[in-house]
């Protein structure tokens, strides 16, 4: 059921997740270049900068991702299992939580082997962190939703 409130942050999660691939995790610049390190594009930030390598955990983080986004989707075609719903919605906020410490991880990698760049945090840092709450307001409305049938099984 797209129309309840939970189906809309689950929406939310997912077009951040995809918001976070696409634009730039971190910015690094110098005085006469600025590199922007992309999640979805890390060779083309390493065309550019020969010197870095891409940490090993890059690939983790595309699977939590992926897994994410399944998982997402998934939850928002459960809506008959509530339960289901709540119990999916955990895991996929310790999916989050994961996602977020690897991106921070891969930035500090990258930064600590380009010494002479300065470096700051991308739009695309926000997203991770933005689809954690959304995913914890999906839970509180399923939540809401599961007390509500309950209340009403009552009478």
């Amino acid at each position: 059921m797209i129309q309840r409130i939970q189906s809309l942050y689950l929406l939310v999660v997912v077009i951040s997740l995809f918001l976070f691939l696409f634009l730039p995790l971190s910015v690094f610049f110098a005085s006469y270049e600025a590199v922007s390190f992309r999640p979805g594009a890390p060779g083309a930030f390493t065309d550019q900068l020969a010197e870095v390598s891409m940490p090993w955990y890059i690939y983790p983080l595309y699977f939590f991702l992926l897994a994410t986004l399944v998982l997402s989707l998934f939850t928002l075609f459960q809506y008959r299992n509530r339960l289901f719903q709540i119990r999916l919605g955990k895991f996929n906020m310790l999916l989050h939580l994961m996602i977020i410490v690897l991106g921070f991880l891969i930035v500090d990698q990258l930064r600590g082997q380009m010494p002479g760049y300065d470096y700051s945090y991308g739009a695309g840092a926000v997203f991770p962190l933005f689809s954690l709450v959304a995913l914890f307001m999906a839970n509180r409305a399923i939540k809401r939703d599961e007390d509500l049938v309950r209340s009403a099984d009552r009478i």
